[in-house]
């Protein structure tokens, strides 16, 4: 009788995954109102807005950003920020650009008071001009702007 041997080679292989997270919001560039009180609030909740799903079998994303908080904004500003999502397998990388922009009109602090002249030609010039001499030794006229410093 004739021995056979039989030999089982068993051999596993792991396969890697080579893919990346994915956003499940995917960062966009964001204009804001200029409000220097407001704006790291509004940029940071936005960032906080940003989620990812990490690829299959590669643990957990986790979503991180380059923001610093700058302190003071400025009419105009551009803050590149640079987001990235990473899990145990890989990164993606979005950078984004918020605008700081001034859309708001200055407003009046004060107002001078209205004036109503009867429209009869008898001293409507005289009238006129006492009540803007008044007006202007009295009230000091002084505009307000979050953004900018006003001159008009």
């Amino acid at each position: 009788m004739k021995n056979f041997f039989v030999v089982l080679i068993i051999f596993c292989c792991t396969l890697a995954a080579h893919t990346q997270p994915t956003w499940d919001t995917t960062p966009s560039n964001q204009d804001f109102e200029c409000d220097d009180a407001q704006n790291n609030t509004d940029i940071t909740d936005y960032l906080n807005t940003i989620t990812a799903t990490a690829a299959a079998g590669c643990g957990t994303a986790m979503v991180t950003h380059n923001y610093v908080d700058p302190g003071d904004f400025n009419c105009n500003d551009l803050i590149p920020i640079m987001i990235t999502a990473t899990d145990d397998c890989g990164s993606i990388t979005e950078t984004i650009n918020v605008s700081i922009d001034d859309t708001t009109d200055p407003s009046w602090d004060t107002t001078a008071p209205d004036l109503t002249e009867s429209c009869d030609g008898i001293g409507n010039i005289s009238g006129i001009t006492d009540f803007i001499n008044d007006v202007l030794n009295q009230v000091t006229a002084s505009v307000s702007d979050d953004c900018t410093n006003p001159t008009d």
